[in-house]
């Protein structure tokens, strides 16, 4: 279950009442969690920057240093399985909240009410969600689970693989990077060489003979596999 909640709001009234209501809420469930709160865009952007990971943002629009939409695309582009609400009383900028995937719009003025379904409803999204985006590598009698969007590329050394995530924790297994590819090859993953199968969603451009990332890292590219990972590359941002 999510654990980790950010609420973005430079209004210090605003981050009290939002704070007690979440935690009376999140009390009668039985549910822990943690809730920071976060008065401009810089500070939450540094929390960020140093490691923090949260599972839902609770965003305003009207921000003293910037545009809480604006902000939402960069939170939906770095963390794409985290859960965006707005809260705000901009309820002219409905629909432009909803293109950076959010999840609810609250309205400031009715947030008592708006607040309760939210929750419900996020929590059995999450369930669906979460189940259906993990992968295990079971091994023997271990089980490792990893959040599939996490998942940056998986390279092949000997008789292991080395997973990479979005946070850089690398971990190695035992394990064929060939089982893994069929685990993974309808969920947005490419074989871009008979070393490395890499996440779609992490790539940047394709070239003749490199794939590069977003974070400017570059794997090897399979002169023989050039055309059918551009291919499948194109595919993927077609449905995507």
């Amino acid at each position: 279950m999510f654990k980790n909640i950010a609420i973005i709001d430079d209004e210090h009234i605003a981050l009290d009442m939002i704070t007690d209501n979440l935690k009376r809420i999140f009390l009668k469930k039985n549910l822990t969690v943690e809730i920071k709160c976060f008065d401009s865009i810089k500070n939450i952007e540094n929390s960020l920057n140093t490691g923090s990971r949260f599972d839902i943002f609770f965003l305003d629009i009207d921000l003293k240093d910037g545009d809480g939409i604006i902000f939402s695309k960069k939170i939906r582009k770095l963390y794409p399985d985290s859960f965006i609400i707005f809260i705000s009383n901009k309820e002219n900028q409905v629909f432009e909240a909803f293109k950076s995937k959010a999840f609810r719009f609250i309205r400031k003025t009715y947030f008592q009410t708006d607040i309760l379904e939210a929750i419900d409803s996020l929590i059995d999204c999450y369930h669906e969600f979460h189940f259906s985006k993990t992968i295990s590598f079971n091994i023997k009698n271990k089980i490792y689970q990893y959040q599939i969007n996490d998942i940056v590329y998986i390279e092949s050394k000997n008789q292991n693989i080395m997973i990479m995530e979005s946070n850089n924790r690398l971990t190695t297994i035992r394990y064929k990077i060939s089982d893994a590819e069929k685990l993974l090859n309808d969920k947005g993953f490419i074989r871009i060489h008979k070393g490395y199968l890499v996440n779609c969603f992490y790539i940047f451009c394709i070239h003749k003979n490199e794939v590069v990332l977003d974070n400017n890292l570059t794997l090897p590219l399979s002169k023989y596999r050039y055309q059918e990972v551009l291919k499948s590359f194109l595919h993927y941002v077609d449905n995507n």
